[in-house]
């Protein structure tokens, strides 16, 4: 909403790396990463016959879509799709941050940074009250 669908879309145009996970619910959307993520060829068989008659055995290539837009929509939490560059799309294994080998290190450095984004803030409440604003 911030910058409009245009922006947004070049936005996303442009990444090279996109990562796409379960839950989205915008229909077209879904179809479009579908369409993005590809299709693969599978052989169909078919085989019929007549009473009394020969069998006859048909085979034919189809083109199925890797992921479908309900197929995307219900990826499982803990899993993604990546989409990276010119690469095949491949399937994600996510682990949350929290059970990560780092995540005490992790959680100090968010705290700093929490920290140091409040004394930010207070600076400039600060100076804006020492101009009058």
């Amino acid at each position: 909403d911030r910058w409009g669908k245009d922006q947004a879309d070049a936005i996303w145009e442009t990444a090279n790396v996109k990562i796409v996970l379960g839950g989205g619910a915008g229909a077209q959307d879904l179809r479009d990463l579908a369409q993005l993520i590809g299709e693969y060829e599978v052989q169909e068989v078919s085989e019929s016959s007549s009473a009394g008659g020969p069998k006859s055995r048909t085979e034919t290539t189809r083109q199925r879509a890797i992921f479908d837009a309900s197929r995307l929509r219900a990826i499982p939490l803990g899993y993604g799709v990546m989409l990276l560059r010119t690469t095949a799309p491949f399937i994600l294994t996510l682990t949350p941050w929290t059970r990560r080998k780092d995540a005490s290190a992790l959680r100090e450095q968010r705290r700093q940074i929490e920290e140091q984004l409040r004394a930010e803030a207070q600076r400039r409440l600060e100076s804006r009250s020492l101009a009058g604003e």
